[in-house]
């Protein structure tokens, strides 16, 4: 794909595979692969394509509004600015995935105005989710958080340890234990139980599945042990804040 003139913005989500970017004002092509996002704003004269080799599967959305300029500086550029994109990589994120998803939708539904209103806000709330996953991804001491956060988002459901974490960031264990409380205030595995048990929370909000069938699919086999787990965590049992939640 090749596209000289445009007065759209172009969002791309690679999800596997890979492909090829070439944008005016930089030199050589970029690689974008699973888990890259790809923002050109209206004026960016570009080319596309997917990799030879291991084609790339992918998202993609057009827009245009009034809002654009705003959002272009909530995702970490001046608005205005010509000759540049932005390129950056956010993971596998099941969110973002299913943001694409409803978009896809509009489909199916014709061109009503409240249908076109909603997808508005579900782009809208697209971007904004892309701006806290964040841009430009620091890293402290060799730690990047946001690839450990993404990983950990990732495995949620699973029962994991301050070994496996510490593959993932390419740290030694020491190392991520004195890095991430610094930056955090708390330690990654505290953190960990803390989103483990956040969804716990959600499991228990959106079925009437039983305690000890959501403790197994977090990896609890002993469900009085994931009660006070939960408990430590969110101040109550898991039947208290389920008939608290439904009250």
């Amino acid at each position: 794909m090749r596209r000289p003139h445009h007065d759209d913005c172009l969002l791309m989500y690679c999800t596997g595979g890979k492909g090829h970017l070439w944008m005016a004002g930089q030199e050589g092509r970029v690689n974008v692969e699973a888990g890259d996002v790809v923002l050109l704003p209206p004026g960016v004269h570009h080319a596309y394509e997917a990799d030879a080799g291991n084609p790339w599967t992918l998202y993609w959305v057009h827009f245009q509004g009034r809002d654009l300029g705003h959002m272009l500086v909530l995702l970490g550029r001046e608005a205005g600015v010509q000759g540049w994109g932005l390129h950056w990589h956010v993971g596998e994120v099941p969110a973002v995935m299913s943001a694409f998803q409803s978009l896809l939708g509009a489909r199916m539904t014709g061109h009503q105005f409240p249908v076109a209103l909603h997808l508005s806000q579900q782009l809208r709330a697209l971007l904004t989710l892309l701006a806290v996953r964040g841009v430009h991804r620091p890293t402290h001491h060799g730690l990047d958080l946001e690839k450990l956060h993404t990983w950990m988002e990732a495995h949620v459901r699973e029962p994991v340890s301050l070994d496996d974490m510490a593959a993932v960031a390419g740290l030694s264990r020491a190392h991520l234990h004195r890095c991430y409380k610094q930056l955090t205030g708390e330690t990654p595995l505290q953190h960990f139980l803390q989103i483990r048990m956040q969804y716990a929370a959600w499991l228990l909000d959106m079925s009437d599945r039983p305690v000890q069938a959501i403790a197994l699919e977090l990896g609890y086999e002993d469900p009085l042990y994931f009660s006070r787990v939960f408990r430590k965590v969110m101040g109550v049992s898991p039947s208290a804040y389920r008939q608290r939640a439904h009250a």
